[in-house]
């Protein structure tokens, strides 16, 4: 019998029932992790990135706290539980994060449970774990069982008491006694007495009842999550937006508490939407707690208090026996008049000739995007360059939580709507990264702001729904139209892509200072103006020409510099400040791992050659990350290892803080950078960045690589002249 060691942590707080039985029904011992304490909280914490999530943290610590005494380590790779949905990134590569960067481990099992195609079971999920542990015989059994178990969660109490032992106020207000409080959270938020200061333990002890998620029956879940005209695509994060919507028309409930850990990717957005259906409930108190390492007590308590205390005036005014005020949505829904969705009528599939439309900066693809809606006939507002202002303005109305690009691209459209915009053309993806879901929230916050607009999301995942979006601008519905305007958009994007790569091999290269700045400003500009592909492929010629002139004989780059990373940071210029130029001046030649325009083409399928190297640079993380293709962020990995193959001497990797996908390749690029004796320069910014650091930490980078060729070049001179002596 061996013994299965299971974190108490994640995923644990759903699905404890489903594994415990499983195992147990296997015929194997199971020993969870203690309930959470300061010392496993320090243990996550020194091992983990400081970026990561506090819930990862902790989870890290919770398996510190169980290796040593187990056979096995039990960690899930959960990707879906549903079709269509997928569960945080974080939670696909955290068996990874935990083989890299944790001392002293037993061996894993981290079988995948990906539930996306009906046909796959659960039996078939888990059978590669009956199989390491010589027990196939009792699979079938095992896993009817568990799924038996596990249909009780819903009606299950609390699995774990704490060892936190912290508490409020010994004596509470005898007015608190009787207020009805739905506590909304992912479980591991709610269910670990010690990440939330014991909240649902205290507050039952005060009289005050308590309702969560699991208190609701999953078929009207179900149910209010169908009703989503734009449901999220994590399954915890619209489980979470159906409850919210659930107890804020309830009237079985005076308030509802929102649990947030700080640098959660999913609830940075989702709360935007949580918030939004508090303000149409206003006869409901609504209140979000964000939860990190640094949260204390005292603070806790004195938000809950006051809280509590604003709710009893709430009902005192109100007055004994007063109707509940319920808003015109609300109203609708407990009629039971269809499904009122948090997006409906505002936008989607729009087509009028009348349209202005504004969109955000993305690099090249601002010009490109323009060509296209000219093409169109459309009229068009873009945006002024991004600038202070763009970013002060993003950020002070987005979610504190949320990543940079989603701020920016934000103050990009606050200030095209300012210039006249009525549409806003956003791009848009389906998977692990919350671009897929900026644009509902971002129109959420805009109409808040009271704008009237159109929101138009762009796919560029989907080929056929991507070139489809373009037919509702203009008031052109034929492909005769919209494809020639499409062609000649990508024609003038690759051209102008094409010049970003002559400008990075020329910077280091060139005869004299400024001289390529100089002609980049003149070809962009040439491009820009370009009216026809005649012109697109005269200007490209004369383009490639004068950048070949302007390079000095002999004069070679000090060194080569990949950079790797998010898509946005990389090709906005002024978000990143202006990276590539950077290190062309220092006299660094740079390559970027992506490109928009080659990204268009993979997806409309006309990129062959770029779909194989991203299929190899897949592959080349999978040592690192054993379902690489679960997570964009892995590529950066890939791509890292690409650049050693190919001589570089060593890599930047930009994301905006909070990133979801690249902290993960974050978490274990110190190890690819140690396997493969590459230099890599971890770079995270937020709107808080300044130019001066960023500048100051390239130049250390720098003069670091330089000083390590020099070493190894005379290393190399010294061991040649040895052999001849």
């Amino acid at each position: 019998m061996a013994t299965i060691g299971i974190p108490r942590a994640l995923l644990y707080h759903r699905y404890h029932l489903f594994w415990e039985t499983f195992f147990a029904a296997l015929g194997e011992r199971v020993l969870v992790s203690p309930p959470t304490n300061k010392g496993i909280l320090e243990l996550g914490i020194r091992h983990c990135l400081t970026d990561i999530c506090l819930p990862v943290k902790l989870a890290c610590g919770h398996v510190l706290a169980v290796a040593s005494k187990v056979d096995f380590l039990f960690l899930p790779r959960v990707l879906s539980v549903e079709k269509d949905a997928y569960t945080c990134p974080k939670i696909v590569a955290f068996p990874d994060m935990v083989r890299l960067n944790l001392p002293g481990l037993p061996p894993i099992l981290d079988p995948v449970v990906d539930l996306r195609r009906k046909t796959v079971s659960h039996e078939k999920q888990f059978r590669e774990v009956a199989e390491r542990l010589g027990r196939v015989s009792a699979l079938k059994q095992a896993a009817r069982e568990a799924l038996r178990a596990q249909k009780n969660w819903f009606s299950s109490g609390p699995q774990a008491a704490s060892e936190a032992g912290f508490l409020f106020k010994d004596v509470g207000s005898p007015s608190w006694k009787g207020l009805r409080i739905a506590v909304l959270g992912h479980p591991y938020n709610l269910f670990d007495s010690f990440i939330n200061f014991n909240l649902l333990e205290r507050l039952t002890s005060l009289g005050i009842e308590i309702s969560t998620i699991k208190d609701l029956e999953p078929s009207a879940v179900e149910e209010e999550a169908s009703r989503l005209e734009y449901p999220p695509y994590w399954t915890a994060a619209k489980e979470l937006l159906a409850g919210a919507r659930i107890f804020l028309r309830s009237e079985s409930v005076d308030g509802v508490i929102y649990l947030i850990a700080f640098e959660c990717g999913p609830d940075a957005l989702i709360k935007v939407l949580i918030d939004s259906e508090a303000r149409k409930h206003a006869e409901v108190a609504y209140m979000s707690l964000v939860l990190d390492e640094h949260s204390g007590e005292a603070g806790m308590n004195t938000r809950v208090e006051a809280f509590l205390d604003a709710m009893v005036r709430r009902k005192r005014h109100a007055g004994p026996g007063a109707a509940r005020v319920s808003s015109a949505a609300g109203a609708l829904q407990s009629a039971g008049a269809g499904a009122v969705g948090i997006h409906q009528g505002l936008g989607r599939g729009f087509r009028d000739e009348g349209m202005i439309v504004t969109y955000p900066h993305m690099g090249p693809l601002t010009v490109a995007m323009k060509s296209v809606f000219r093409r169109l006939g459309q009229e068009i507002v873009v945006p002024p360059p991004t600038s202070h202002r763009t970013i002060a303005l993003g950020a002070r109305y987005s979610p504190e939580l949320v990543c940079l690009p989603f701020k920016v691209t934000l103050g990009n459209m606050i200030e095209g709507l300012e210039l006249g915009a009525d549409t806003v053309a956003m791009a848009t993806s389906h998977g692990n990264c919350r671009l897929g879901f900026y644009w509902p929230v971002q129109e959420i916050i805009l109409r808040d702001m009271g704008f009237s607009f159109r929101m138009v999301p762009v796919n560029y995942d989907k080929p056929l729904e991507f070139l489809g979006e373009f037919r509702q601008f203009g008031g052109r519905t034929g492909w005769r139209e919209v494809l020639p305007a499409f062609l000649f958009g990508m024609r003038k994007l690759l051209a102008l892509e094409e010049l970003e790569v002559l400008s990075m091999e020329t910077r280091p290269r060139e005869k004299s200072g400024g001289l390529t700045t100089r002609l980049f400003r003149k070809w962009h500009g040439a491009l820009d103006d370009a009216r026809d592909a005649e012109s697109i492929k005269r200007t490209t010629r004369a383009m490639r020409v004068s950048f070949c002139d302007a390079r000095a004989r002999g004069k070679e780059p000090l060194a080569r510099i990949r950079i790797v990373g998010e898509a946005y940071m990389m090709a906005e210029p002024n978000v990143n400040f202006h990276l590539q130029q950077k290190l062309g001046d220092m006299g660094v030649e740079v390559e970027r791992s992506y490109w928009l325009g080659k990204s268009i083409l993979r997806a409309i399928r006309l990129d062959r050659k770029g779909r194989r190297e991203q299929e190899q640079a897949t592959r080349e993380a999978s040592p690192y990350m054993r379902y690489p293709d679960l997570c964009t962020g892995c590529h950066s990995i890939g791509e890292t290892i690409q650049a050693v193959r190919r001589d570089f001497d060593g890599v930047v990797l930009i994301m905006p803080f909070t990133c979801m996908p690249e902290v993960l390749a974050q978490s274990v690029m110190h190890r690819v950078s140690e396997d493969f004796g590459i230099p890599v320069l971890p770079m995270s910014i937020d709107e808080h960045s300044d130019e001066g650091g960023i500048s100051t930490r390239l130049e250390a980078f720098i003069d670091l690589i330089v000083r390590k060729k020099r070493a190894r070049s005379l290393t190399h001179l010294t061991g040649k002249v040895s052999a001849y002596a």
